[in-house]
């Protein structure tokens, strides 16, 4: 034990921890109590106590992996677009084990997964369509699953506005 007074801190993933409704932070001379009431995926993240003294400080981190069903961090929605301008869409949800995302697009009444091409990019939560074209426009969506149920899924539309002007110029010379 410390010098008295002792100062703690708690942290989750780098941010400081106030009482919440569902963290609650009960501290004495000596000892400081982190409680989490309905405990659930979202918990999980790397906790860190902080103490210090007037003679220094000390901390203690560990990791809590709470097993549970995906939650939302960014949920897509319709994208309406000029020609020619890019498309990023991010699907994003945290849970334990880690979520994969999967994105689909509505073809003849069939979902089909998306596949990167030199205009589509497809990095792990997010879409990206580098130059957006008519060939984009249509019914899309986002599958995010990490074995445990219930899965999350979004659709959303992707418009892509504008008109494609083509000039044709002929040249006529005399000899």
């Amino acid at each position: 034990m410390g010098s008295l007074p002792l100062h703690f801190n708690w942290f989750r993933d780098g941010k400081e921890i106030k009482d919440l409704p569902t963290i609650k932070i009960r501290n004495s001379e000596e000892l400081s109590t982190l409680l989490i009431d309905s405990i659930n995926s979202a918990h999980s993240g790397n906790y860190t106590c902080k103490i210090s003294n007037r003679y220094g400080q000390d901390s203690y981190s560990t990791e809590l992996l709470i097993e549970g069903p995906p939650n939302w961090i960014d949920k897509p929605s319709n994208v309406k677009t000029k020609l020619f301008q890019p498309i990023i869409l991010r699907c994003a949800a945290s849970g334990y084990p880690k979520p994969k995302t999967e994105w689909k697009k509505l073809e003849s009444s069939e979902w089909i997964n998306v596949s990167p091409n030199n205009q589509i990019t497809v990095k792990d939560e997010s879409l990206e369509i580098i130059k957006s074209t008519r060939g984009n426009t249509g019914r899309f969506g986002c599958l995010i699953t990490n074995k445990i149920k219930p899965d999350l899924w979004a659709e959303f539309d992707i418009s892509v506005e504008g008109k494609l002007m083509l000039s044709i110029s002929n040249y006529y010379s005399n000899a």
